[in-house]
């Protein structure tokens, strides 16, 4: 009888462990399919940051070219959101489609703003998509964004100090001109995932198309 009962239970362990493989092998399906949804490729964004008819994207400064005449639709917002309302007005923009933009999952270790080899693969893309010729002529701004885990200060530094490490990998590692980006940090003040402060899409870093750049200014 304890031969059957140990026969019994290997069984069954046996049918479970091919369970859990099966599980396991299912998860590794899907987390590989939500990773890709969540990484988007170079194709990816060079479309969802171009700028369209309608968009409220910047004109370059009539100064900086003689005779300049901004294409139509071109309008623009002031490109240094210095003031925190100049930043609400981006992100109100953004939210609403009149300036391109993306979002983008980057993973940081816990309280801290080096960008890890995850990073880079995400940021690669991006990288890539910010020197094609269809984006060569435009700024963008790099907003870091936190979860809402933590007090407003300390997310509001940590989101800083990320969207400028995000800003100094792509300079270094793809060439781009510092002054077509702009970086900063909105904290946990503009949630992606408001029933959820602690999901994970709420840590990301927002690229924003905020219009073309003067013809001295291009430049990979």
């Amino acid at each position: 009888m304890r031969r059957n009962c140990l026969l019994r239970i290997r069984s069954a362990l046996l049918r479970n462990a091919f369970a859990f493989t099966l599980i396991a092998l299912a998860n590794g399906v899907f987390s590989r399919a939500c990773l890709t949804q969540e990484n988007p490729t170079k194709e990816d964004l060079v479309k969802r940051l171009q700028c369209q008819e309608g968009q409220e994207c910047q004109s370059p400064p009539t100064s900086r070219r003689r005779g300049f005449q901004p294409p139509q639709g071109r309008r623009g917002i002031t490109f240094q959101p210095f003031t925190e309302e100049d930043r609400k007005n981006l992100d109100e923009a953004a939210k609403a489609g009149k300036l391109p933009s993306a979002d983008l999952e980057v993973y940081f270790d816990y309280d801290k703003a080096e960008v890890t080899p995850a990073a880079r693969n995400t940021l690669g893309p991006l990288g890539q998509a910010l020197i094609d010729p269809k984006l060569l002529g435009d700024r963008f701004v790099l907003v870091g964004h936190t979860d809402g885990k933590g007090g407003d200060a300390y997310n509001q530094v940590l989101s800083e100090r990320r969207a400028a490490a995000v800003k100094d990998y792509l300079v270094r590692t793809f060439g781009i001109a510092p002054d077509r980006l702009v970086s900063y940090g909105r904290g946990k003040a503009a949630l992606k995932n408001t029933m959820d402060p602690f999901a994970s899409e709420n840590r990301r870093v927002q690229v924003i198309n905020n219009g073309l750049v003067a013809e001295v200014d291009r430049k990979p």
